[in-house]
């Protein structure tokens, strides 16, 4: 999902992470101490919460290069993503940098 800030796009994660219970990469997977992993693992956030993220921030170009190079495009643990960098969200799926 191509993210434009102000545009609808909170409410559009909110939807298919609470009601639709899906596997998220956003900003959120990194919150709670979770930029320092060291392997990519679904989190829940908060803690005790249903809501469940991939442990990568997709809203930034560092992160995006985080995401690559623990080969995130290729791990299949995200059931969608959220990220106003396009060209550089898509570039993940071609492998580690």
């Amino acid at each position: 999902f191509f993210h434009i800030p102000k545009s609808g796009g909170s409410t559009v994660k909110q939807y298919y992470g609470v009601c639709m219970h899906l596997v998220t990469a956003s900003q959120n997977g990194v919150l709670y101490g979770h930029d320092q992993d060291e392997e990519l693992q679904v989190v829940n956030i908060p803690p005790k919460s249903q809501q469940r993220f991939v442990n990568v921030d997709v809203s930034t170009r560092d992160g995006l290069q985080r995401a690559s190079a623990l080969g995130f495009g290729h791990a299949n643990m995200a059931e969608v993503m959220f990220s106003p960098y396009l060209y550089k969200a898509a570039a993940v799926f071609e492998g580690p940098t």
